[in-house]
């Protein structure tokens, strides 16, 4: 279970959260029997965090655990040799490897998922899903989470935001056309919202999944 966000809100929060000092330090890069190594995922930050980090320095950093963090973790990384430099793949066919392996583990194995873009249908699924299980209280998403910050972002800064997380943006397109392929099927109303991720052109086509 687990929910998914719109990848440009999702980096935009990352950056905020590192700015204001946390790390990266704690994360454990282990992957089939081995941790990633410094040469393979370098720090972005020399010292103890990359408190003040402007969002170009996050977007700079090659080593960057926010670029297409949903896939990661939702991929079985083993399949595209992890973080290994030696791999006899090419960095395009890992990538390929790895967001089918983040689809078909998001529509087979994980039971349930919700994005927050649409938290009001994700609590009526879940609830529809596991008919024992219902919320005391609505979800509550700040604005942080649903885009209100999209406002202070040029369009270069947007633009380069998803280049460098193309990855989430395809999963994030698979992930909303089965989210609502399943609230059809739940018989569950689309609400109207004031925000709602626009992430790509409408000539934008991906493959139609199975619900």
């Amino acid at each position: 279970m687990t929910l998914i966000r719109d990848p440009v809100t999702r980096f935009y929060s990352e950056w905020l959260h590192i700015r204001r000092g946390a790390t990266w330090k704690e994360c454990r890069l282990h992957c089939d029997g081995r941790d990633a190594t410094l040469e393979e995922v370098p720090w972005c930050f020399d010292g103890g965090n990359w408190r003040g980090a402007s969002l170009e320095e996050f977007l700079n950093c090659r080593g960057n655990m926010g670029f297409n963090r949903m896939t990661y973790m939702l991929a079985n990384l083993s399949l595209s040799d992890c973080y290994r430099l030696d791999s006899n793949k090419t960095r395009e066919q890992r990538d390929e490897i790895m967001l089918a392996s983040a689809k078909a583990n998001l529509a087979k194995y994980i039971h349930f998922f919700g994005l927050t873009e649409y938290i009001k249908e994700t609590e009526a699924l879940f609830e529809k899903t596991f008919e024992n299980l219902k919320f005391k209280r609505s979800i509550q998403i700040k604005d942080a989470q649903t885009g209100s910050g999209y406002v202070m972002l040029s369009d270069y800064v947007w633009n380069r935001i998803l280049d460098m997380n193309q990855l989430d943006v395809r999963l994030y397109q698979y992930a909303k056309d089965l989210f609502l392929q399943r609230l059809e099927a739940a018989g569950i109303r689309r609400s109207r919202r004031q925000y709602e991720a626009k992430l790509v052109s409408e000539t934008f086509t991906y493959t139609i999944v199975d619900a």
